[in-house]
């Protein structure tokens, strides 16, 4: 890979079209891409943020705040196990 690319910059093409995890930009720091991905509420306490990672099949939960995040992946071929992801709660559910 070239300088200032990660795993995330070679596979983003594909989550890009995903309906399911929404990639909606990229945060650069310290030369690396993080995808910033869109999340809800999670229904099952009054706090945290929660969404559908394509890679594992199944939810990854996580603590309040939007941010960078260490990957709760299954998966170990997942593009997010290296670096991480960056949360950020859709607009619309910050009710």
């Amino acid at each position: 890979m070239k300088n200032g690319e990660n795993k995330i910059s070679s596979w983003s093409y594909s989550l890009k079209e995903s309906k399911k995890t929404k990639i909606i930009g990229y945060e650069k720091y310290e030369n690396k891409l993080f995808p910033i991905i869109e999340c809800s509420k999670r229904e099952d306490i009054d706090f945290g943020l929660k969404f559908y990672c394509v890679f594992c099949k199944r939810y990854h939960l996580h603590g309040e705040g939007d941010g960078h995040r260490a990957a709760h992946c299954i998966n170990d071929k997942s593009p997010f196990m290296e670096d991480g992801y960056v949360l950020k709660l859709n607009e619309n559910n910050k009710k």
